[in-house]
């Protein structure tokens, strides 16, 4: 059976972009395994000189080496398949399906497993997927870590997966061209013409198998001061209402509802997942990321089922009902931030009266 394939981008563009990246991947990762134990030594005096006791800076330079032979992986795996499926000519049979989403599995559960190298600790709370059949995830988005998190949860309830993902993404080399060998749809978050966009995401979901999980990402973007300001000043033109809830999120983006809506309307009998999550601020860029390594506080997941008869029907409706799970949400991570930042001040106030 062949399989759709994501829309065609400019070849040139594509070689050159791979012959980059891939390229660059391949060269670091040598010369890292290479210096490896000097700079190991040379982390471990940074550590030690800013008395950086758990070793945030060699915890980096292991991660840098992890993530960049993952990769290395992937692309060998990917050169592997492309030859032996007719230098790519059988890629979209459900043999060549196959082997890309076994590609795909292993670079989530290897990244997943990584990140503990930075003191990842993982909790998961809530309700979660059960039986067969289509399930879609909408997910809250603050990190590029946190990406292969309501993807991870898909895999381990055996499906294939399908992600929205952002355009930019196709500079991350491996999910370049495994994305690009399965029905993955990158999506340009800010074009001129979001009709394409939102017929693309439906495109992808009406062609999947009965049981593919799809994950997306509402917000359309990592929350960032500036993007929330657009947000908002977009909203205050054309949805005033919607504005002011907007503008009552401490800690989230306000939700677009049309690529969700594209894939409601695409698998009508799947539920969704609303999937949350606290501690992946503290891994949203890599200065930020290198003081909080190794990680003090747990990354708490949380889910909330929806069966599908409890999800409206009409688009106006379902952004309404997205708002509401998304203020939800929004509790959820104003608590558990409390908690955790009570937790800590009461570990502080402890340690400091048994040290009189």
């Amino acid at each position: 059976m062949e399989l759709p394939r994501p829309a065609k981008t400019s070849r040139f563009v594509t070689i050159r972009r791979r012959l980059i990246f891939i390229c660059g991947e391949f060269v670091l990762g040598i010369v890292l395994l290479v210096v490896l134990p000097a700079a190991l030594v040379l982390a471990l005096i940074v550590d030690v000189a800013l008395r950086r006791w758990g070793l945030g800076t060699v915890r980096f330079v292991l991660m840098a080496l992890a993530f960049l032979w993952i990769e290395i992986a992937c692309h060998l795996w990917a050169f592997v398949s492309w030859v032996r499926f007719g230098f790519g000519t059988r890629i979209w049979t459900a043999a060549g399906q196959k082997s890309s989403n076994a590609i795909v599995r292993f670079w989530i559960v290897a990244m997943m497993r990584a990140l503990g190298i930075l003191g990842a600790r993982f909790v998961y709370v809530g309700d979660k997927s059960s039986g067969d059949g289509p399930v879609i995830t909408a997910a809250r988005h603050q990190s590029f870590a946190d990406v292969y998190m309501p993807t991870r949860f898909l895999l381990d309830s055996g499906r294939d997966i399908r992600v929205v993902l952002a355009s930019q993404l196709r500079n991350e080399p491996a999910l370049d061209v495994v994305g690009h060998r399965t029905p993955q749809f990158f999506v340009k978050r800010d074009g001129a013409d979001m009709r394409r966009e939102v017929e693309g995401i439906s495109r992808m979901t009406q062609a999947a198998a009965d049981n593919t999980g799809f994950c997306i990402f509402p917000e359309g973007g990592l929350a960032r001061p500036k993007r929330r300001t657009r947000i908002i000043e977009r909203l205050d033109k054309d949805r005033p209402d919607l504005a002011i809830r907007a503008r009552a999120l401490d800690h989230l983006l306000a939700p677009r509802v049309a690529g969700l809506s594209a894939m409601l309307d695409g698998v009508p009998t799947a539920p969704v997942i609303i999937t949350g999550h606290v501690g992946f601020e503290q891994l949203t860029a890599p200065k930020a990321a290198w003081r909080a390594v190794p990680l003090k506080h747990k990354i708490e997941i949380r889910t909330w089922y929806h069966e599908r008869s409890t999800i409206p029907d009409g688009s106006a409706e379902r952004e309404l009902w997205l708002f509401d799970q998304w203020e939800m949400m929004d509790r959820w991570i104003d608590e558990r931030m409390r908690a955790r930042n009570d937790n800590q001040s009461s570990t502080l106030k402890e340690t400091t009266e048994s040290t009189k």
